[in-house]
């Protein structure tokens, strides 16, 4: 009898801990989508950004940076979709430009933009210790 009850409450142990086995699914959240386009000009590059879907209204923040450097932050105001802008952004000399987008505080574009010659790739990192 003491066996018994010892696997019963062994087994009382191997059982699923929530109901229903199988959970409902999620609602889907709205997310925003956003896409850019950048053109080479002379002395300059060309942003055309489109935002295709928006989850709410609020601020959509640029930054483009050269190297790791900021040379331009600005802040839109989209209060709905579809909306499209042009921007034109600064093209101090040669470098690595990037350009990244933010709504909500959250990287909705990333864009990386090669300007002058090609340079020769980075020194090996030494090996960890």
């Amino acid at each position: 009898m003491r066996y018994l009850v010892l696997l019963l409450l062994f087994l009382g142990g191997c059982r699923y801990t929530f109901w229903p086995l199988i959970p409902e699914e999620a609602a889907a959240t709205p997310s925003t989508l956003v896409e850019a386009r950048l053109a080479e000009e002379e002395g300059a590059i060309s942003t055309e950004i489109r935002v295709r879907r928006l989850a709410r209204p609020g601020y959509l923040e640029l930054v483009w940076y050269r190297d790791e450097h900021v040379l331009v932050r600005r802040s839109l105001f989209v209060e709905k979709a579809p909306f499209t802008t042009d921007v034109r952004l600064p093209k101090p000399g040669a470098g690595l430009y990037r350009l990244e987008l933010y709504f909500a505080e959250e990287l909705v574009y990333a864009a990386a933009l090669k300007v002058g010659p090609p340079t020769a790739p980075p020194a090996p990192a030494p090996p960890a210790l």
